[in-house]
């Protein structure tokens, strides 16, 4: 019977990985919550597939301050990043990564200057829009998002991912043992099973663009 590769088999493949084979060296449960924990917040951010990908919504007000928390199932926010009006006009927001640079250019202020949104921030869970907004936008941002948890008869989307999956929760078991030579060994393998997940989106996106002409 083919591996389906459901959270009891990457669980089985762990255990196998890591030499810890019983539920005297981890709990069933506790090895669980660490898979979980890898596929959910580490996985998204290392490989390259579409499945992960999606849309960030935030709608603002006048006088709401500008600032707003981010459910953590967002892992990552990212540009094109824009803001559309009540009259459907359009307009690019600039992304800032570093929050010394976005708030000397928007210093916080007790009478702040209201306007159309042009420049957005992540950071400490927060968005922050500025100008703050002066009326009713739509911020759009592309993307990465959480996947749902794995449950004992669940499997991941792709069961490409299964793998990958169980080798990178055991480099970060052995990570947090302080193994680091066993971590460097496995390296390797996770590396090249992270190639082959990423390899079916870099295809397909190779396959959708077109050439230029040459005339």
């Amino acid at each position: 019977m083919a591996i389906t590769w459901t959270l009891a088999e990457i669980r089985a493949k762990v255990r196998e990985i890591t030499g810890e084979l019983t539920t005297e060296d981890i709990e069933d449960a506790d090895l669980n919550n660490r898979i979980n924990d890898f596929y959910r917040n580490i996985f998204p951010l290392e490989v390259y597939v579409a499945e992960f990908e999606d849309w960030f919504t935030q709608a603002t007000a006048d006088e709401d301050g500008g600032e707003y928390t981010v459910s953590q199932d967002y892992l990552r926010l990212m540009t094109p990043m824009t803001t559309m009006d009540s009259d459907d006009v359009l307009a690019t927001v600039k992304f800032y990564q570093d929050k010394d640079e976005f708030f000397h250019l928007y210093p916080e202020e007790a009478d702040p200057t209201e306007a159309r949104p042009a420049a957005a921030l992540l950071y400490g869970g927060k968005l922050y829009l500025r100008p703050e907004p002066d009326a009713i936008y739509t911020f759009r941002a592309a993307c990465i998002k959480k996947p749902d948890a794995l449950t004992e008869s669940t499997a991941p989307v792709d069961v490409r991912w299964g793998p990958c999956i169980a080798y990178g929760t055991a480099i970060e078991m052995k990570m947090e043992d302080m193994d680091r030579a066993a971590a460097e060994e496995l390296a390797p393998i996770y590396e090249y099973f992270q190639k082959m997940v990423s390899q079916k989106k870099l295809v397909q996106k190779a396959i959708n663009q077109r050439a230029t002409p040459r005339f």
